[in-house]
């Protein structure tokens, strides 16, 4: 959605969070002051008009919602019927299990400097070869 159609719907948006809010504020005043009876329903037409601007502001952001979707370098999309997209991610679809607790549980914490200096990476080639001996 281009910025001047943001701002377009936009605009009614807010104008409809103000007269939802001051129709809120003017109803409970009414409701604070039993004698001020039209001060009821100029809060309640405030909270009306209100959720009519919020409601429309909402059905014009619905309506020119972009469509295209944003995909990976890895997934391929199929569409399936009427806007049904189906995203399938390339790679080998094995899940690694984790280690036991009880070799982490006897394993003692790596110190402050140890665990500075551990690479990410590398632990996690050292887990897959850990998995695919056992």
């Amino acid at each position: 959605m281009p910025l001047d159609e943001y701002n377009e719907s936009a605009r009614p948006y807010r104008c409809g969070i103000v007269l939802l809010c001051m129709g809120a504020l003017i109803n409970w005043l009414g409701f604070a002051q039993n004698y001020e009876h039209p001060v009821r329903y100029i809060g309640i037409a405030c909270i009306v008009a209100g959720v009519l601007l919020i409601v429309g502001a909402v059905c014009c952001w619905a309506k020119n919602a972009p469509t295209e979707t944003i995909m990976n370098e890895n997934e391929s999309s199929q569409q399936i019927g009427d806007g049904i997209h189906v995203i399938q991610i390339e790679g080998d679809g094995t899940i690694c299990k984790p280690p036991d607790y009880e070799s982490l549980r006897e394993a003692p914490p790596p110190s402050y400097d140890e665990a500075i200096k551990l690479d990410p990476t590398q632990l996690l080639q050292q887990q897959l070869q850990y998995l695919k001996v056992s």
